[in-house]
Order: C-alpha cells, then sequence, then structure tokens
C-alpha cells in the first residue's frame, strides 16, 4: 500500500473545468485502495478533494484504507462521485475523515 498526498487539481491552460477535480486520484474505471493506503492533503478547485469518480462505469473499492484531510472549494473533501453509487461492499473498514 503506499501513500497519495499533498497534490492539487487546479486547472489547466485551456480553462476546461476537468482538471480541477480529483485532487488526489481521479478514477475513470476501477480503483482499489487496500489497507494501509493513505489518501490525504490533497485539494481539488472544483470537486474530489481526495478522489473524483468520474463516470458512471467507475468502480471504487475501499477496504481498510485512510482518507482524511482531503479539502475542495466544491463538493465531496474525500470522495465526489459523479454518478455512481457507493455500495455498502464498496467501503470496508475504510476510515474517512475530511473538510468540506
Amino acid at each position: 500500500a503506499g501513500t497519495i498526498s499533498n497534490n492539487q487539481a487546479i486547472g489547466d491552460k485551456t480553462g476546461s473545468s476537468i482538471g480541477q477535480n480529483g485532487g488526489g486520484i481521479v478514477v475513470d474505471g476501477t480503483a482499489y485502495l487496500r489497507s494501509g493506503a493513505v489518501v490525504s492533503g490533497n485539494y481539488a478547485a472544483r470537486n474530489g478533494g481526495g478522489i473524483f469518480c468520474r463516470n458512471k462505469g467507475a468502480q471504487l473499492i475501499v477496504e481498510g484504507a485512510a482518507i482524511s484531510g482531503n479539502y475542495t472549494d466544491g463538493r465531496g473533501g474525500g470522495i465526489f462521485s459523479e454518478g455512481i453509487d457507493l455500495k455498502n461492499d464498496s467501503l470496508i473498514g475504510a476510515i474517512i475523515v475530511d473538510l468540506i
């Protein structure tokens, strides 16, 4: 397991807002965060300070990972989901503590 920390999603030179989402991770397929993984201290100007799930096909599985201290000017300090449902079995033993 690893750590993803102190990253920023603040935009790009084209002015597109897509670069303002997902300070730590952008999930467009499947992401699995296992025990010991840490996503912390990340920032997004728009949505998903820690993790941004981009579409209905995205799948996020969190088992024993810590998601904390992430923040955003928009929605979802820890996790923001654009169209997917986070089912009960997707978050197992996770610690999620974040700022809005």
